[in-house]
């Protein structure tokens, strides 16, 4: 799939199951823990942020008090 498409999908997952961890995205959209963060980066850009918690129990989420309500 291309960046767009990936990066879109990795939204929609995050909207549907909340908290996903790097590695969990990457293995459901077949690309690299690299690649997410990159597609992170382009999401913030267009003005939706995802969050980030560390740890074990971590991952990203979509941070709804600073995401762009047009698109939730």
């Amino acid at each position: 799939m291309s960046k767009v498409s990936n990066a879109l999908t990795m939204y929609f997952l995050l909207l549907s199951r909340k908290m996903m961890g790097v590695n969990e995205i990457a293995k459901e959209l077949e690309v690299s823990p690299r690649s997410i963060k990159e597609y992170k980066n382009d999401l913030e850009k267009a003005g939706i942020y995802i969050g980030s918690i560390r740890g074990r129990y971590g991952g990203y989420y979509i941070d709804t008090k600073r995401s762009f309500d047009g698109l939730s």
